[in-house]
């Protein structure tokens, strides 16, 4: 390549960094931004890599060395000659905003904020040059450096990856880290890109990949839905319906979202569109932690990972309600801005006040004729209830009164077994 340099610029002033260094991040957060790019660089080329190879799937490999190096390595499109240029300049966003990565700033300041030296290396599909370069914070700052060295080497061009190491690692920071709770964390952030095929998330699914940190696969395990026939508001089973998957999914659709901004000291309103998905359900049985509610934009969970959400309008305002332990669900949004930090997307109170309360009413009314209520289904069904179990029930009841007869017709059985309370306890 003839325009290849032998440096990197990397045009910042030495405060700059510090201010990435002293950021009030994570290292779940510093993880998914190179998770981020590693996703998008495959969306960017994955046309032009599946020349090369047909069967291509993405890798994301996270391996530890203890907390001496981390390593992050993908087979996604590579960093090509002139976003390598451009790589380890901060705020340099791309030129596709419209993906995981928009901020340009993401691979780097994840880097400074978690080590004190990193390695990027990386070679572009199409390309036969791998590139690479060593970024030693101290130097940066103390030396006040505006470029650094860059390596090259030829490889063959339909060679594609992304190394990043990790090194001198902040030990205030990746001290008693807990890789067995964020690998659970990355699975529920990253369920669209590794959940098994299921027709009812097909609509929110993303391309496949493989994801493997410390040498194992991260997989996701849907937490499925309540089997039951439905229940009355008078706490009692309505006789001759089936049992019903309670869960009810809704497509895309468009919401007006009006946003204030002040120029030239007046303050301007601007309507734009946003399109709304997702779907609610119950889950088979009180599990703690997955009732609630998270939220997803361009297929990644932006809200929920901590701390799950629970609109008062579906969710109800009583946390030991059986409403509030029982429901849960993903809602996912097309054109909507999100925080620098990835956890929070920008959208007013109001707004997510009437998406909520439109879910709400959805919910209230779906199935067959539009009979079902499943919030309602959720405040009365008791969890135990099998019509063998109320069988069995009357018969010791009429033990217990010296009637002789074990004959019952299933009029009495239904009769009697909407009126009996049963728990699995």
């Amino acid at each position: 390549n003839m325009k290849e340099t032998t440096s990197v610029p990397i045009n910042w002033e030495s405060s700059g960094y510090s201010v990435l260094k002293n950021l009030n991040a994570t290292i779940l957060g510093v993880l998914c931004e190179f998770i981020d790019n590693s996703i998008q660089s495959y969306k960017n080329k994955k046309e032009e890599i599946k020349k090369y190879e047909n069967d291509y799937k993405l890798k994301i490999e996270i391996t530890k060395d203890n907390n001496d190096e981390w390593e992050i390595r993908d087979n996604a499109g590579g960093i090509d000659y002139e976003n390598f240029q451009r790589a380890l300049k901060p705020a340099n966003r791309p030129d596709n905003t419209k993906g995981l990565n928009e901020f340009g700033l993401g691979m780097k300041y994840a880097a400074v904020w978690i080590s004190n030296e990193w390695e990027l290396v990386s070679t572009a599909i199409g390309e036969d040059v791998e590139r690479t370069v060593i970024f030693n914070y101290k130097d940066v700052v103390t030396k006040n450096l505006y470029e650094l060295p860059k390596k090259t080497r030829k490889v063959r061009k339909d060679e594609h990856y992304t190394i990043v190491r990790l090194r001198k690692l902040e030990k205030e920071r990746v001290h008693g880290f807990k890789w067995a709770t964020c690998e659970k964390k990355i699975a529920s952030i990253y369920r669209n890109f590794i959940r098994p095929h299921n027709d009812f998330f097909s609509t929110w699914k993303e391309d496949e990949i493989d994801l493997i940190i410390d040498h194992k696969k991260v997989l996701w395990e849907e937490y499925g839905f309540l089997n039951a026939v439905p229940f009355s508001s008078k706490n009692k089973p309505v006789l001759g319906e089936n049992e019903v998957e309670w869960k009810f999914k809704f497509d895309w659709q468009e919401m007006d979202m009006e946003e204030e901004g002040i120029i030239d000291n007046k303050v301007i309103k601007e309507n734009t569109k946003i399109e709304v998905s997702g779907f609610v359900g119950i889950l088979p049985n009180m599990i703690a932690g997955k009732h609630g509610f998270t939220l997803y934009r361009r297929g990644r969970m932006v809200e929920g990972i901590d701390n799950k959400i629970f609109p008062t309008e579906i969710s109800g305002n009583q946390a030991s309600s059986a409403q509030y332990r029982l429901l849960y669900g993903e809602i996912h949004f097309k054109n909507v801005d999100i925080s620098f930090d990835k956890t929070k997307l920008t959208i007013n109170r109001s707004l997510r006040n009437h998406i909520f309360q439109t879910i709400s009413l959805m919910v209230k009314k779906f199935g067959p004729n539009r009979k079902y209520d499943l919030i309602r289904q959720t405040n009365n069904y008791r969890f135990g209830y099998k019509e063998e179990k109320a069988v069995d029930a009357i018969e010791k009841v009429l033990e217990r009164t010296n009637k002789k007869s074990r004959t019952l017709d299933n009029e009495l059985i239904e009769k009697n077994a909407s009126k009996i309370k049963f728990s699995e306890q």
